[in-house]
């Protein structure tokens, strides 16, 4: 960048302090010292960047996944009043199963007897 400054007259260009580029290159050495402290490579590299598009598309694989299998508020507010209409259903289905079977059992158990008594 050029230095610029802003003074009566001129255009709105803002400002370049005449030692900002020393603070920039404090700033980026910093930042690629922590970056090389971390294992983290930076864009520069030669392979820095073939490193980004396999991590971006093994990403981009993940959140396809998690779309596709994901449950949305409206699918499961359908899909849970068509399980609480069958887990409704149950109680009344058994208890009428059950009803059954005792009133069978009863006259199976009245028959036996009665059969018993008359021999």
């Amino acid at each position: 960048m050029k230095n610029s400054s802003v003074g009566p007259g001129k255009s709105g260009t803002p400002t370049r302090h005449p030692r900002a580029e020393g603070l920039e290159n404090t700033v980026s050495s910093a930042v690629k010292a922590e970056l090389d402290q971390r294992g983290v490579t930076g864009g520069s590299g030669g392979g820095g960047r073939d490193d980004v598009d396999i991590r971006l598309k093994s990403l981009e694989t993940d959140v396809a996944i998690i779309k596709n299998t994901m449950v949305t508020k409206d699918v499961f507010e359908e899909r849970a009043g068509k399980i609480e209409i069958e887990v409704s259903k149950v109680p009344f289905e058994t208890i009428k199963w059950l009803v059954g079977t005792i009133i069978a059992l009863g006259i199976v158990v009245f028959a036996t007897v009665r059969w018993l008594s008359t021999s």
